[in-house]
């Protein structure tokens, strides 16, 4: 799971994109809706310090859908510009894997 989440070398498959990216978002949540009703909350930098782990994987997993389409995970940098993040975010989403084993490794769906 560990490797799933914070390494940047492999495939994984749209489901589990979008899986991951899904619980980012409800995790995102959390923070938001503690630190507005009480921003003074010791809590909220402990929020604060897991937004820097929850980047990390949101680029590792973004990096690893690249690397399923058989494409450069530097692609994953466009993410930083506003709509076109929105943009590829469906791409990575919808667009189907390479078949087979590509540069990155093997089909992650022959794994599952």
């Amino acid at each position: 799971m560990l490797e799933l989440l914070f390494s940047f070398k492999g495939r994984i498959n749209r489901l589990k994109y979008f899986a991951v990216m899904l619980g980012l978002f409800l995790v995102s949540l959390a923070p938001d809706f503690v630190c507005k009703n009480n921003p003074d909350s010791s809590i909220c930098m402990i929020f604060i310090l897991l937004v820097i782990p929850m980047i990390w994987v949101n680029f590792a997993i973004i990096v690893k859908r690249f690397h399923d389409l058989n494409r450069s995970g530097w692609w994953a940098l466009l993410m930083l510009v506003p709509v076109v993040n929105f943009i590829i975010g469906l791409f990575l989403l919808f667009k189907k894997g390479t078949e087979g084993t590509n540069d990155f490794g093997a089909d992650p769906l022959a794994n599952s």
